[in-house]
């Protein structure tokens, strides 16, 4: 699960709204991700737009101040009109802090924060920048936004955000066993009577309920958050959906949001003892008896623990060891793959496996009185293999079993 350490907000001051969004370019240093919503603010009776970003720890220069490391940075947002006119965008400046050296240079985890200014209904060209005040790196996105006019005379129902274990996110793809909760609003209530409001994830086959039905609350703004099972759900891109349910059972208003459930490949059996077979050139006899017998629920665990403790930079998130393992994996496969077996499994994928690439390979295809053979030399190791295709198939065996010293 990421370790969130996040900058906490009010995640609503008013009602939102729908919006058009197109996003036209994304350039410069900074990877960002963004998202816009219309919303009302009541204290001021004035519609807005609001956005939330996310920013990449490795995006941003952490400078340490005694005993935390910390970023500044700046998000600049300019609304133009559709002749290029500016008409709306606000400047904010906000630092973020993190109490390790090692938790900046974390892939998974993100800085959050939002910005708010006044923006009525219309068409409307928008510029974002991110800007890291330490190293003056800049992230720029473009985009052209539609805003409609919130309506403050009837029902409406907000747009839906999400919160992943308690902290807002922009991300889609969830784990089933994520703590995953949808926040809404529901405007101008006083003029509710017996409504009602349902959550459905609806998949391209099914829709199921989320829970029970809600009542509705006769307030001016009735703010709420509806907590998700995705337990059942699986490899499945899905519509969550709030609706407002009218006494007669008549749809009122409705909201969605698209997400997708991944289920960790582990669970499946085949998947998982090809797996940890693919290990054999490189864990213990001990070591593959755990993993091959771990319950299904503790595969994925297990797994990690595994690769955990033969990381030789565990303070770092890249596993350099795993990588080059599952890089010579690969590129046996692609290269030394026969007829009968995988790459992976042949005596030369195994040799390359092991001992990485030969510094010479001696080939001979088309020798007039000999089978197809090669010869694979590491000088460093003072080792030689000779590799035979006894049927002339591409199936090259290894002569001597540990290869030749010389």
């Amino acid at each position: 699960m990421r370790r969130i350490v996040a900058i906490m907000f009010i995640l609503f001051t008013g009602v939102s709204s729908p919006y058009v969004i197109q996003y036209l370019t994304k350039e410069g240093a900074i990877d960002f991700s963004l998202d816009v919503i219309a919303v009302y603010s009541l204290p001021e009776e004035t519609q807005k737009v609001r956005l939330y970003c996310e920013i990449p720890h490795r995006s941003l220069l952490f400078t340490r101040t005694d005993s935390t490391y910390s970023a500044y940075f700046q998000i600049t947002a300019i609304a133009y009109d559709e002749e290029g006119n500016q008409v709306g965008g606000d400047v904010k400046r906000a630092s973020y802090a993190v109490t390790s050296y090692e938790m900046t240079l974390q892939r998974t985890e993100d800085v959050r924060d939002s910005l708010d200014f006044r923006l009525p209904e219309g068409k409307y060209g928008m510029k974002v920048v991110i800007q890291d005040l330490h190293s003056a790196n800049q992230g720029v996105s473009t985009m052209r936004l539609e805003v409609p006019r919130i309506e403050t005379e009837s029902v409406s129902l907000s747009e839906l955000i999400l919160q992943k274990d308690g902290i807002l996110t922009l991300q889609q793809d969830f784990d089933p066993h994520d703590e995953v909760t949808v926040r809404y609003q529901i405007y101008n209530l006083p003029l509710l009577s017996g409504y009602t409001l349902k959550a459905v994830m609806r998949s391209e086959d099914s829709e199921v309920a989320v829970g029970d039905s809600r009542p509705i609350l006769a307030e001016s703004l009735n703010t709420g958050e509806w907590k998700l099972d995705l337990s059942q759900l699986s490899g499945t891109d899905c519509e969550l959906a709030l609706l407002i349910i009218a006494q007669d059972g008549q749809l009122v208003e409705e909201r969605s949001k698209s997400i997708r459930i991944e289920t960790s490949p582990f669970v499946d059996d085949q998947y998982f003892r090809e797996s940890v077979d693919q290990l054999r050139y490189i864990a213990t006899t001990e070591e593959m008896k755990r993993l091959r017998e771990a319950e299904p629920t503790e595969r994925e665990a297990a797994w990690e623990s595994f690769w955990n403790e033969k990381d030789p930079t565990p303070s770092t998130e890249t596993n350099e060891l795993k990588d080059e393992y599952y890089q010579r994996i690969e590129y046996a496969n692609t290269h030394y793959g026969g007829s009968i077996e995988k790459g992976w499994k042949s005596d030369r994928g195994k040799t390359y496996i092991v001992y990485g690439p030969p510094d010479e390979i001696e080939r001979h295809p088309y020798d007039p009185y000999s089978v197809p053979y090669e010869i694979w030399y590491y000088y460093g190791r003072g080792l030689r293999f000779v590799f035979v295709d006894e049927h002339g198939i591409g199936d090259y065996r290894l002569l001597s079993p540990r290869g030749e010293r010389w």
